[in-house]
Protein backbone atom coordinates (compact mmCIF):
# COMPACT_ATOMS: atom_id res chain seq x y z
CA UNK A 1 0.00 0.00 0.00
CA UNK A 2 2.53 2.53 -0.83
CA UNK A 3 0.60 4.13 -2.74
CA UNK A 4 -1.44 7.42 -1.33
CA UNK A 5 -4.96 6.35 -1.32
CA UNK A 6 -7.76 9.62 -2.40
CA UNK A 7 -10.42 9.96 -1.26
CA UNK A 8 -13.28 10.67 -3.29
CA UNK A 9 -16.71 12.33 -1.79
CA UNK A 10 -19.91 11.85 -4.31
CA UNK A 11 -23.00 13.52 -3.20
CA UNK A 12 -26.46 14.42 -5.02
CA UNK A 13 -27.15 18.00 -4.84
CA UNK A 14 -31.47 19.81 -5.20
CA UNK A 15 -31.72 22.91 -4.02
CA UNK A 16 -29.58 22.59 -1.20
CA UNK A 17 -28.18 26.42 -0.89
CA UNK A 18 -29.14 26.48 2.40
CA UNK A 19 -25.98 24.09 3.39
CA UNK A 20 -23.83 23.03 0.51
CA UNK A 21 -21.15 26.20 1.54
CA UNK A 22 -20.78 24.41 4.65
CA UNK A 23 -20.86 21.16 3.74
CA UNK A 24 -18.18 21.90 1.06
CA UNK A 25 -15.93 23.66 3.33
CA UNK A 26 -15.92 20.81 5.67
CA UNK A 27 -16.00 18.10 3.25
CA UNK A 28 -12.69 19.41 1.63
CA UNK A 29 -10.88 19.54 4.86
CA UNK A 30 -10.12 15.29 4.02
CA UNK A 31 -11.60 14.73 0.54
CA UNK A 32 -9.24 15.15 -2.67
CA UNK A 33 -12.35 15.46 -5.02
CA UNK A 34 -15.87 15.81 -4.28
CA UNK A 35 -17.90 15.09 -6.66
CA UNK A 36 -21.61 16.57 -7.25
CA UNK A 37 -24.62 15.30 -9.47
CA UNK A 38 -26.75 18.19 -9.65
CA UNK A 39 -30.40 17.20 -10.14
CA UNK A 40 -31.98 20.56 -11.85
CA UNK A 41 -31.01 22.94 -9.12
CA UNK A 42 -33.43 26.40 -9.48
CA UNK A 43 -31.56 28.36 -6.53
CA UNK A 44 -28.14 28.99 -6.43
CA UNK A 45 -26.60 25.54 -5.75
CA UNK A 46 -24.60 25.30 -9.12
CA UNK A 47 -23.19 28.45 -8.42
CA UNK A 48 -22.18 28.00 -5.11
CA UNK A 49 -19.92 24.80 -5.65
CA UNK A 50 -18.47 26.17 -8.68
CA UNK A 51 -16.44 28.00 -6.68
CA UNK A 52 -15.08 25.08 -4.92
CA UNK A 53 -11.72 23.92 -6.59
CA UNK A 54 -12.56 20.16 -5.69
CA UNK A 55 -15.72 19.97 -6.76
CA UNK A 56 -16.74 18.27 -9.89
CA UNK A 57 -20.22 18.79 -11.14
CA UNK A 58 -22.16 16.36 -13.68
CA UNK A 59 -25.63 16.53 -14.25
CA UNK A 60 -28.39 14.69 -13.58
CA UNK A 61 -31.29 15.81 -15.43
CA UNK A 62 -33.33 12.55 -15.43
CA UNK A 63 -36.44 11.89 -13.02
CA UNK A 64 -35.84 10.91 -9.75
CA UNK A 65 -34.27 7.91 -9.70
CA UNK A 66 -31.28 6.74 -6.74
CA UNK A 67 -29.84 3.86 -8.49
CA UNK A 68 -29.34 5.90 -12.14
CA UNK A 69 -28.02 8.81 -9.75
CA UNK A 70 -25.48 6.59 -7.82
CA UNK A 71 -23.89 5.12 -11.10
CA UNK A 72 -24.04 8.69 -12.76
CA UNK A 73 -21.61 9.39 -9.23
CA UNK A 74 -19.87 5.80 -9.35
CA UNK A 75 -18.85 6.25 -12.63
CA UNK A 76 -17.49 9.82 -12.90
CA UNK A 77 -15.39 9.33 -9.47
CA UNK A 78 -13.60 5.51 -11.71
CA UNK A 79 -12.50 8.15 -14.09
CA UNK A 80 -10.14 9.47 -11.35
CA UNK A 81 -7.02 7.17 -11.44
CA UNK A 82 -5.51 5.56 -8.83
CA UNK A 83 -6.00 3.77 -5.78
CA UNK A 84 -9.45 5.59 -4.14
CA UNK A 85 -11.45 5.57 -1.43
CA UNK A 86 -15.45 6.43 -2.30
CA UNK A 87 -17.13 8.09 0.60
CA UNK A 88 -21.29 8.80 -0.31
CA UNK A 89 -22.66 11.89 1.79
CA UNK A 90 -25.74 13.98 1.02
CA UNK A 91 -25.34 17.53 1.44
CA UNK A 92 -26.60 17.72 5.09
CA UNK A 93 -24.27 15.00 6.14
CA UNK A 94 -20.69 15.96 7.51
CA UNK A 95 -18.25 14.37 8.95
CA UNK A 96 -17.82 14.90 12.99
CA UNK A 97 -15.04 17.57 13.35
CA UNK A 98 -13.09 14.67 15.51
CA UNK A 99 -12.40 12.48 12.23
CA UNK A 100 -8.97 13.85 11.64
CA UNK A 101 -8.02 13.56 15.48
CA UNK A 102 -9.66 10.09 15.40
CA UNK A 103 -7.50 6.59 15.53
CA UNK A 104 -10.10 5.17 13.13
CA UNK A 105 -9.45 7.59 10.46
CA UNK A 106 -5.61 6.16 9.44
CA UNK A 107 -7.49 2.55 10.18
CA UNK A 108 -9.79 3.65 7.21
CA UNK A 109 -6.95 4.83 5.11
CA UNK A 110 -5.19 1.81 4.83
CA UNK A 111 -8.19 -0.49 4.28
CA UNK A 112 -7.68 -3.43 1.68
CA UNK A 113 -9.62 -3.18 -2.08
CA UNK A 114 -13.47 -3.93 -1.44
CA UNK A 115 -13.46 -3.25 2.12
CA UNK A 116 -16.69 -1.82 3.35
CA UNK A 117 -16.83 1.23 5.64
CA UNK A 118 -20.02 1.44 7.57
CA UNK A 119 -20.29 4.33 10.28
CA UNK A 120 -23.20 5.76 12.80
CA UNK A 121 -25.58 8.53 11.37
CA UNK A 122 -26.80 10.77 14.04
CA UNK A 123 -29.78 13.51 13.81
CA UNK A 124 -29.14 16.52 15.37
CA UNK A 125 -31.49 18.36 17.44
CA UNK A 126 -32.77 22.42 16.14
CA UNK A 127 -29.95 23.52 18.87
CA UNK A 128 -27.64 21.10 18.18
CA UNK A 129 -26.98 20.32 22.06
CA UNK A 130 -28.69 16.92 21.49
CA UNK A 131 -28.95 13.96 19.12
CA UNK A 132 -31.35 10.79 18.05
CA UNK A 133 -31.71 8.40 15.81
CA UNK A 134 -28.42 6.50 15.93
CA UNK A 135 -28.47 4.90 12.43
CA UNK A 136 -25.49 2.43 11.31
CA UNK A 137 -24.80 3.00 7.50
CA UNK A 138 -22.68 1.77 4.57
CA UNK A 139 -20.47 5.49 3.68
CA UNK A 140 -17.75 4.58 2.36
CA UNK A 141 -15.80 1.61 -0.13
CA UNK A 142 -12.85 0.83 -1.03
CA UNK A 143 -13.20 0.59 -4.52
CA UNK A 144 -12.15 -2.35 -6.74
CA UNK A 145 -13.23 -0.58 -9.85
CA UNK A 146 -15.32 -3.42 -11.04
CA UNK A 147 -18.02 -3.68 -8.29
CA UNK A 148 -21.25 -2.40 -9.43
CA UNK A 149 -24.83 -0.88 -8.64
CA UNK A 150 -26.46 -3.75 -10.77
CA UNK A 151 -24.83 -6.15 -8.46
CA UNK A 152 -26.10 -4.54 -5.33
CA UNK A 153 -29.45 -2.90 -5.57
CA UNK A 154 -31.91 -0.85 -7.66
CA UNK A 155 -33.68 0.87 -5.91
CA UNK A 156 -35.36 4.31 -7.06
CA UNK A 157 -35.84 5.24 -3.49
CA UNK A 158 -33.58 5.01 -0.45
CA UNK A 159 -31.07 2.73 -2.71
CA UNK A 160 -27.91 1.94 -1.44
CA UNK A 161 -25.17 4.33 -1.98
CA UNK A 162 -22.36 2.42 -2.98
CA UNK A 163 -21.51 -1.13 -4.51
CA UNK A 164 -21.47 -3.88 -2.21
CA UNK A 165 -19.90 -7.00 -3.00
CA UNK A 166 -20.33 -10.16 -2.08
CA UNK A 167 -18.25 -11.73 0.52
CA UNK A 168 -16.66 -8.01 1.08
CA UNK A 169 -15.23 -7.77 4.17
CA UNK A 170 -17.28 -4.51 6.60
CA UNK A 171 -15.91 -2.42 9.27
CA UNK A 172 -17.53 -0.31 11.35
CA UNK A 173 -16.07 3.14 13.03
CA UNK A 174 -17.71 4.35 16.09
CA UNK A 175 -15.68 7.07 17.19
CA UNK A 176 -16.62 9.59 13.61
CA UNK A 177 -19.91 9.92 13.37
CA UNK A 178 -21.87 11.62 10.26
CA UNK A 179 -24.20 14.00 11.70
CA UNK A 180 -27.41 14.61 9.85
CA UNK A 181 -28.86 17.58 9.62
CA UNK A 182 -31.82 16.99 8.51
CA UNK A 183 -33.72 17.82 11.33
CA UNK A 184 -32.38 21.20 12.05
CA UNK A 185 -35.21 23.31 10.27
CA UNK A 186 -38.29 21.50 10.56
CA UNK A 187 -40.75 22.73 7.94
CA UNK A 188 -38.31 21.68 5.49
CA UNK A 189 -38.50 18.01 7.50
CA UNK A 190 -42.22 17.92 6.92
CA UNK A 191 -42.20 19.24 3.50
CA UNK A 192 -39.76 16.01 2.06
CA UNK A 193 -41.38 13.66 4.65
CA UNK A 194 -44.83 14.27 2.38
CA UNK A 195 -42.82 14.25 -0.77
CA UNK A 196 -42.04 10.71 0.35
CA UNK A 197 -45.05 9.99 0.56
CA UNK A 198 -46.34 11.05 -2.48
CA UNK A 199 -43.79 9.82 -4.75
CA UNK A 200 -44.29 6.63 -3.18
CA UNK A 201 -47.73 6.77 -3.32
CA UNK A 202 -47.47 6.88 -7.39
CA UNK A 203 -44.70 4.82 -8.05
CA UNK A 204 -45.58 2.00 -5.63
CA UNK A 205 -49.32 2.86 -4.75
CA UNK A 206 -48.68 1.99 -1.32
CA UNK A 207 -51.17 1.73 1.15
CA UNK A 208 -51.85 5.41 3.47
CA UNK A 209 -51.27 4.20 6.30
CA UNK A 210 -48.24 2.38 5.73
CA UNK A 211 -47.06 5.81 3.81
CA UNK A 212 -48.52 7.60 7.00
CA UNK A 213 -46.29 5.44 9.18
CA UNK A 214 -43.10 5.13 7.50
CA UNK A 215 -42.75 9.29 6.34
CA UNK A 216 -44.45 10.05 9.80
CA UNK A 217 -44.47 14.03 10.23
CA UNK A 218 -45.17 15.68 13.92
CA UNK A 219 -47.23 18.73 14.60
CA UNK A 220 -44.10 20.12 16.14
CA UNK A 221 -40.37 19.48 16.98
CA UNK A 222 -40.63 19.93 20.54
CA UNK A 223 -43.14 17.26 20.74
CA UNK A 224 -41.40 15.26 18.20
CA UNK A 225 -38.00 15.35 20.59
CA UNK A 226 -40.20 14.11 23.37
CA UNK A 227 -41.18 11.11 21.47
CA UNK A 228 -36.94 9.94 21.10
CA UNK A 229 -34.45 9.22 22.98
CA UNK A 230 -32.02 11.92 23.15
CA UNK A 231 -27.95 12.11 23.86
CA UNK A 232 -25.77 14.45 24.73
CA UNK A 233 -23.46 16.33 21.72
CA UNK A 234 -20.29 16.12 21.99
CA UNK A 235 -18.77 19.50 21.73
CA UNK A 236 -15.88 18.54 19.71
CA UNK A 237 -17.57 16.79 16.93
CA UNK A 238 -18.90 20.65 15.84
CA UNK A 239 -16.26 22.43 17.64
CA UNK A 240 -13.07 21.61 15.99
CA UNK A 241 -14.77 22.94 12.88
CA UNK A 242 -14.97 26.70 14.25
CA UNK A 243 -11.04 26.07 15.31
CA UNK A 244 -9.97 26.19 11.61
CA UNK A 245 -12.49 28.62 10.40
CA UNK A 246 -15.43 26.58 9.91
CA UNK A 247 -18.80 27.42 11.16
CA UNK A 248 -21.63 24.54 10.48
CA UNK A 249 -23.85 25.79 13.15
CA UNK A 250 -25.60 28.78 11.49
CA UNK A 251 -28.26 28.00 8.38
CA UNK A 252 -29.97 29.54 5.90
CA UNK A 253 -33.59 28.97 4.88
CA UNK A 254 -34.26 26.08 2.66
CA UNK A 255 -36.10 26.43 -0.47
CA UNK A 256 -39.03 23.98 -0.47
CA UNK A 257 -38.96 22.23 -3.35
CA UNK A 258 -40.75 19.13 -2.22
CA UNK A 259 -43.65 21.23 -1.60
CA UNK A 260 -43.79 22.78 -5.21
CA UNK A 261 -43.56 19.00 -6.83
CA UNK A 262 -45.88 17.68 -4.20
CA UNK A 263 -48.01 20.55 -6.05
CA UNK A 264 -46.70 19.01 -9.48
CA UNK A 265 -48.19 15.96 -8.27
CA UNK A 266 -51.46 16.64 -7.28
CA UNK A 267 -51.96 18.39 -10.25
CA UNK A 268 -51.33 15.61 -12.60
CA UNK A 269 -52.68 12.90 -10.88
CA UNK A 270 -55.49 14.72 -8.78
CA UNK A 271 -55.83 15.59 -5.19
CA UNK A 272 -58.21 12.88 -4.46
CA UNK A 273 -54.90 10.39 -4.88
CA UNK A 274 -53.44 11.81 -2.11
CA UNK A 275 -56.39 13.49 0.32
CA UNK A 276 -55.41 10.57 3.16
CA UNK A 277 -52.20 11.64 3.37
CA UNK A 278 -50.14 14.18 5.23
CA UNK A 279 -50.86 16.83 2.57
CA UNK A 280 -53.27 18.83 4.91
CA UNK A 281 -50.08 19.98 6.57
CA UNK A 282 -49.16 22.34 3.53
CA UNK A 283 -51.03 25.29 2.69
CA UNK A 284 -51.35 24.45 -1.46
CA UNK A 285 -53.80 26.62 -2.06
CA UNK A 286 -51.52 29.96 -0.92
CA UNK A 287 -48.48 28.10 -2.87
CA UNK A 288 -50.17 27.20 -6.07
CA UNK A 289 -51.68 30.80 -6.21
CA UNK A 290 -47.95 32.20 -5.47
CA UNK A 291 -46.81 29.56 -8.47
CA UNK A 292 -49.22 31.14 -10.82
CA UNK A 293 -51.78 28.36 -10.86
CA UNK A 294 -55.08 29.06 -12.88
CA UNK A 295 -57.26 26.50 -10.72
CA UNK A 296 -57.08 26.89 -7.29
CA UNK A 297 -59.61 24.61 -6.64
CA UNK A 298 -57.26 21.31 -8.07
CA UNK A 299 -55.81 21.95 -4.67
CA UNK A 300 -58.16 22.10 -1.92
CA UNK A 301 -58.91 18.81 0.30
CA UNK A 302 -62.82 18.22 0.46
CA UNK A 303 -63.73 15.94 2.76
CA UNK A 304 -66.76 14.61 4.59
CA UNK A 305 -67.78 14.90 7.78
CA UNK A 306 -67.71 11.21 8.37
CA UNK A 307 -64.35 11.60 6.74
CA UNK A 308 -63.06 14.14 8.85
CA UNK A 309 -63.93 12.36 11.63
CA UNK A 310 -62.22 9.26 10.85
CA UNK A 311 -59.44 11.19 10.09
CA UNK A 312 -59.20 13.12 13.42
CA UNK A 313 -59.94 9.31 15.62
CA UNK A 314 -56.97 7.84 13.65
CA UNK A 315 -54.40 11.31 13.65
CA UNK A 316 -55.28 10.44 18.28
CA UNK A 317 -54.64 6.85 17.85
CA UNK A 318 -51.25 7.30 15.79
Amino acid sequence: MNEKVKLICITPIKNESWILEKFLNATSLWADYIIIADQNSTDNSVEIASKFEKVILVNNNTSYNEFERTKILLNEARKIEGRKIIFALDADEIFSANFSKSPEWNTILNLKTGSLILMDRINLDPEQEFYFGKLKMVFGFVDDGISTMEDTSKAIIHNIRLPWPTNAESYHFKDIKVLHFDYLIPERTISKLIWYQCFEKINFNHDNNYLLNKYKTFDSIDSFLKSVNLFKLKKEWINDYKKVGIDITSLKSPFLWWTDEVLGMINEYGIVRFKNLDINRIDLVFRAKELGFSDLSRFQVRRTFLQKLIKKIKNKIA
